[in-house]
């Protein structure tokens, strides 16, 4: 990703109405080496930071105030018809455990992180690195996803833990 173009395109959206003019942002994200697919919409206050990959399928929904970080060489990876809910935070970046040491903080580790198609990850969730969203799965509000979810499953808590198949309903 274009960090210097990515901040322009801050500047940008802090002054574009938080839901409209979709094809401009899509535009802008683009010239910033954002990968966008058509027909997807990302509101005005969503915060993109890194210079890792971050790439979006079609008519893929981001809501207000959600926050993406990648970091180089990791990705985020949000496949077509998905929907994420405001306040949602998903980033690559996190650090190994020293153990040893004078700081719990060890050096960092950047994972990708990869959202299947037709995923829908609710209001304030927290999407740690270097995990999967199967396809269509659901993520319930508020919960801090640290495992894998698979396809066509419920997830919520926290951490996030099994609710239900989806397609048992």
């Amino acid at each position: 990703m274009k960090t210097h173009i990515n901040y322009i395109n801050t500047l940008i959206f802090s002054v574009l109405p938080e839901t409209r003019f979709f094809g401009l942002k899509r535009y802008l994200m683009r010239l910033a080496g954002i990968k966008i697919g058509e027909n997807s919409r990302v509101c005005s206050s969503v915060t993109i930071s890194g210079n890792g990959i971050i790439e979006i399928g079609d008519n893929v929904w981001i809501g207000p105030q959600v926050f993406l970080s990648a970091s180089t060489p990791a990705s985020i990876k949000i496949a077509s018809h998905c929907g994420i809910a405001p306040q949602t935070y998903i980033a690559t970046g996190t650090h190994e455990i020293d153990y040893e040491g004078l700081s719990s903080l060890g050096p960092g580790l950047n994972l990708d992180v990869i959202i299947e198609e037709g995923a829908w990850i609710g209001p304030k969730v927290a999407i740690l690195p270097g995990l999967t969203i199967g396809k269509k799965a659901i993520v319930a509000a508020g919960a801090v996803v640290s495992k894998d979810v698979a396809e066509k499953t419920m997830v919520g808590g926290v951490p996030a833990k099994f609710i239900k198949n989806i397609a048992d309903v």
